[in-house]
């Protein structure tokens, strides 16, 4: 079958690991900040030096809430066009249903757990990390959030079938697929017969990479005004 490639959007540190079930894929890292040395420096809202469905798998952990409410929309359809028909997606993003039971019981600066950046309370989940915020690391503030049916959603409205949900621990993990054919090209099937896939040599000479990255000049994301997700 050969070699399946993932692309870890948001990886933030080396020591973000993916989950073992992704183990067997070759994993290309990308984030907006080059502090931490991704392979591809970028922000998830715009990924042009990627090529359409040139990965198998997309793995996002706690990045989507560092965007704004408008831009999840934007980063999800390039998570689609990036993946492969039938590739599948998986993202983790803070539970607010389950901060909000802790605020309504006045719990809010309590801590609730503690990961590999320190003890997280309520308002961290809220709000991003408040001790690296206050340190000037700006890319771990959060603005936006999430609730199951919210991001349910937004992940059907890009494009996504067999969407499913999990709740453990403050977090909600979604695994979702993108269609093997899409509604367009089964309509344009019938009418029309099966559409031709576009053969290796012809994406090569639309400038895609052998990897599946575009040659495109290098820019920083404050240059092109993109907006940063960085992975914690």
């Amino acid at each position: 079958m050969g070699l399946k490639y993932l692309l870890h959007a948001g990886c933030g540190s080396k020591t973000n690991k993916p989950p073992y079930e992704f183990a067997a894929y070759k994993e290309v890292r990308l984030d907006c900040n080059p502090q931490v040395a991704p392979d591809v420096v970028a922000s998830i809202v715009a990924m042009p030096m990627i090529a359409d469905a040139s990965y198998d798998a997309l793995f996002a952990s706690h990045v989507l809430e560092h965007l704004y409410a408008h831009e999840v929309a934007m980063a999800l359809l390039e998570f689609a066009r990036v993946l492969k028909p039938g590739g599948k997606i998986m993202i983790q993003v803070p539970d607010l249903e389950a901060v909000g039971s802790r605020l309504a019981l006045d719990q809010a600066d309590h801590v609730v757990y503690t990961s590999h950046i320190g003890a997280i309370t309520p308002l961290d989940i809220l709000y991003g990390h408040q001790g690296s915020v206050g340190t000037g690391n700006l890319f771990m503030a959060h603005k936006t959030g999430f609730t199951r049916s919210v991001l349910k959603t937004r992940l059907q409205a890009a494009g996504f079938s067999k969407v499913e949900l999990e709740r453990e621990q403050f977090e909600i993990k979604a695994r979702a697929h993108k269609p093997e054919v899409s509604d367009a090209q089964e309509e344009r099937t019938g009418r029309e017969g099966t559409v031709p896939r576009e053969a290796p040599e012809e994406k090569a000479e639309r400038g895609a990479a052998p990897n599946g990255h575009r040659e495109v000049p290098e820019r920083t994301l404050r240059e092109t005004g993109l907006p940063c997700a960085a992975g914690g």
